[in-house]
C-alpha cells in the first residue's frame, strides 16, 4: 500500500523519516485510515485530521522519526500521491455533484 519508510538523506535532519503512499481522490477528500510501518510499532493514522489532502504538501507527524543516542527524535514526513479516476460525468451527475458540494460550501 505505502512505500517503505526511508531515512531522510539530509544530514541536518538525519533523524527524520519519509513515507510515500497513494490515495484515491475520494479518500483524499473524505479520509482514510492507514497503518504506517514504523519499526516494531506500526501505528494507525487517519487522514481526516489533515482535511482535504493536498498532493503538493508534505505532512509531518512529530516524534515518529529515528532516535539518537541523546534521546533526540526526528519526525515522520508523509507525501500522498493522489490517484485520479478517469471519469466523464453526464449532466445529471454534474448537477448531483454541484448540489452536494454547494450543500457543504465547497468552493
Amino acid at each position: 500500500e505505502g512505500k517503505a519508510v526511508s531515512q531522510d538523506r539530509d544530514v541536518k535532519n538525519k533523524l527524520n523519516l519519509s513515507w510515500k503512499t497513494t490515495i484515491s481522490l475520494r479518500d483524499s477528500i473524505i479520509g482514510k485510515t492507514f497503518v504506517i510501518p514504523h519499526f516494531a510499532n506500526p501505528f494507525e493514522l487517519h487522514t481526516r485530521g489533515f482535511g482535504i489532502i493536498n498532493p503538493q504538501k508534505e505532512y509531518v507527524i512529530h516524534n515518529r522519526g529515528l532516535v539518537d543516542e541523546h534521546g533526540n527524535q526526528g519526525n515522520l514526513h508523509i507525501k500522498f500521491i493522489i490517484e485520479y479516476p478517469e471519469l466523464n460525468f453526464n449532466d445529471e451527475q454534474i448537477n448531483i455533484l454541484q448540489s452536494a458540494l454547494n450543500q457543504i460550501n465547497f468552493t
